[in-house]
């Protein structure tokens, strides 16, 4: 079995405004569990689906939690998934870290992705410190 040899990173973000911060509290609280994350490799470890005719699954699957420091929010968590993709013979490893911050009722999430290599730590940090500050500038 070989490797890619290929890179590629991606990042997105969306912002959740909700009816409480309850809600708020509730939702960290569900992504900071560790059932959450148990379900989420279950889920990826099954899955098995074909693109374009050929049959790709996910294996090695793990999800780990990180800790997340942004200052001015009122609670965070971060989710690291590591996984491997294979489809004719070929491996490719990915990380996908879901970073998920709170300011007042705002949720926010950054998703970074990275095939055959992580996306860069401090980047992902400086982004999430971006978003927060957007968010703070509001009015709560």
């Amino acid at each position: 079995m070989s490797t890619s040899g290929f890179g590629s990173e991606q990042v997105q973000s969306a912002v959740e405004i909700e009816r409480s911060r309850d809600v708020v509290r509730h939702d960290l609280a569900v992504a900071r569990s560790r059932h959450t994350r148990v379900c989420i490799a279950q889920v990826l470890e099954s899955l098995t689906f074909t693109e374009q005719g050929t049959q790709v699954t996910i294996t090695q699957v793990s999800v780990r939690p990180f800790r997340v420091s942004a200052s001015g929010t009122t609670g965070s968590f971060g989710l690291r998934v590591h996984a491997t993709v294979s489809a004719l013979g070929i491996e490719v490893p990915f990380t996908v870290d879901e970073v998920g911050v709170a300011v007042g009722r705002d949720e926010i999430t950054l998703t970074t992705e990275g095939v055959d290599q992580r996306f860069p730590r401090k980047t992902e940090r400086r982004l999430t410190q971006l978003l927060v500050g957007r968010a703070l500038a509001l009015p709560h």
